[in-house]
């Protein structure tokens, strides 16, 4: 039996899966657009629904007095703006990092849903973790923005009970030595060390 050359069909598979790798390994291919800027998902559903309800967005920002004003400056002047309003969302535009020219726009998040985003993303048990500044700014800063928004995060993990109690300090704390004045002139005032009293020595000294 002559079994018919199977050639064709290997190297299609062949094909396909090293279209299938590059795609897998490529992490800028769905990132990186003709105009160098990346758009997150229209209402991104990444913490935990039990603070945070990302579908009251476009209702909180309709409330917001702040957001709507921005929204009625980019109708007269759209051009030269860091914000754009796309998909009935506000956005604010920022780089990926500080010296990357790969923008990406972000939401801005309305001041009503601070609270409940900080909530989520910090103390949540299955999307928070109780993390530090920094790990818990870089979960958020790539989907929501707001103004002085470290300052936000920094005063809300301040304020956790639970990182209060477990999060120990290591270092000692400052002692209680006043400083002394300085004198107007030399030897004026003298300092002695001393320190006692001791145990003697079989010579009684």
């Amino acid at each position: 039996i002559v079994l018919p050359p199977r050639n064709n069909k290997t190297e299609s598979v062949k094909a396909t899966a090293d279209a299938d790798a590059f795609v897998s390994t490529d992490p800028d291919a769905t990132l990186i657009t003709d105009t160098n800027v990346s758009h997150t998902k229209t209402i991104p559903h990444k913490f935990s629904s039990n603070y945070f309800d990302s579908n009251k967005l476009q209702q909180e920002q309709a409330r917001d007095p702040h957001i709507q004003n921005i929204i009625r400056r980019l109708q007269h002047k759209p051009n030269n703006s860091p914000f754009i309003f796309k998909d009935n969302l506000l956005r604010k535009i920022m780089t990926i990092s500080p010296h990357s020219k790969i923008e990406r726009d972000v939401i801005y998040l309305p001041s009503s849903m601070i609270k409940s985003l900080l909530y989520a993303c910090h103390n949540d048990p299955m999307t928070g973790g109780h993390f530090s500044l920094d790990r818990t700014y870089h979960k958020i800063k790539n989907l929501y923005w707001w103004s002085k928004m470290k300052l936000s995060i920094f005063q809300h993990i301040k304020s956790c009970l639970a990182c209060q109690q477990y999060n120990v300090g290591r270092q000692k704390r400052h002692g209680q030595l006043n400083p002394i004045p300085p004198r107007e002139g030399p030897f004026l005032l003298i300092g002695i060390d001393y320190c006692g009293p001791l145990k003697t020595t079989p010579r009684e000294n």
